[in-house]
């Protein structure tokens, strides 16, 4: 949707293997293949992410692990970031019976 709504973005989406695979189908359904690069990958298991990006953006993902691996996951963006990189956490927090929002 980003990319759709910025023409000038580029992309790469780094998922398992499996998520890469749909995401693949999605970009070539919505006819971006020029812009958005699909990797699959293992942001536990692969040495590195990706090179060769200004912002990686982490949705969904902070929330499921314990604060070592999060972390970790902090330390490879700043080592694959260019500089001046930025990261950016989109966290949808929900409230314990799940039925909303954390209040504000």
């Amino acid at each position: 949707m980003l990319c759709e709504r910025y023409p000038e973005l580029r992309t790469t989406v780094y998922d398992l293997e499996f998520v890469a695979d749909i995401a693949a189908r999605n970009v070539n359904d919505a006819s971006l293949t020029d812009r958005i690069t699909v990797t699959p990958g293992d942001f536990f298991e692969d040495a590195s992410f990706p090179v060769g990006h200004d912002l990686h953006l982490f949705s969904m993902i902070m929330h499921d692990w314990d604060e070592e691996r999060d972390q970790l996951l902090l330390r490879k963006s700043f080592e694959a970031l260019d500089s001046g990189g930025a990261v950016l956490i989109c966290e949808l927090l929900v409230d314990d019976d799940k039925t909303g929002p954390v209040p504000a």
